[in-house]
């Protein structure tokens, strides 16, 4: 994860596929490379801003979700 100027914070390919081997995908880098293609709208190369949180819809609609803390 990265923050850039203005407290933006960009998720990175490696960030996206750390996201979905924590939430236990059998293949999360082709689960990463499907939700890059899917949500990043501006072709940027990063999930961020509105992004993210179509990234999360994204990861709920399959199913994906942790109940408990991320600690």
């Amino acid at each position: 994860m990265e923050k850039k100027s203005g407290d933006e914070i960009r998720l990175e390919k490696k960030d996206l596929k750390a996201t979905f081997e924590y939430l236990g995908t059998l293949m999360p880098g082709y689960k990463e490379a499907s939700a890059l293609k899917y949500i990043d709208t501006d072709n940027s190369g990063y999930i961020k801003g509105i992004e993210l949180d179509a990234l999360v819809e994204y990861a709920y609609g399959f199913g994906y979700y942790r109940s408990s803390s991320l600690l």
